[in-house]
């Protein structure tokens, strides 16, 4: 059902399943171009993280990574700090 679904041009569902980058209907929706970087993006890709307050996590990972990243404390120290928050 998904592969008929992501067929349809102009629809609303990108393909997410690997059978779906093989399907000619799907590779004559959309380019190869297209279905190539889709795809390599989508191998990378991370789910949502769905917490409460989920916003105080990615601020609280951030500023540790910043300060990792910028060179004002060590990898270790910033995330150990991170956990703490």
């Amino acid at each position: 059902m998904s592969t008929r679904a992501v067929r349809q041009v102009g629809g609303y569902f990108d393909p997410f399943r690997p059978k779906h980058y093989a399907d000619p209907g799907i590779k004559t929706a959309y380019s190869d171009d297209f279905l190539r970087a889709h795809r390599t993006v989508l191998e990378r890709a991370i789910p949502d993280l769905c917490l409460p307050a989920q916003s105080d996590y990615y601020s609280a990972l951030s500023s540790g990574l910043d300060r990792a990243l910028s060179g004002v404390g060590s990898a270790r120290g910033c995330l150990k700090r991170v956990a703490q928050n």
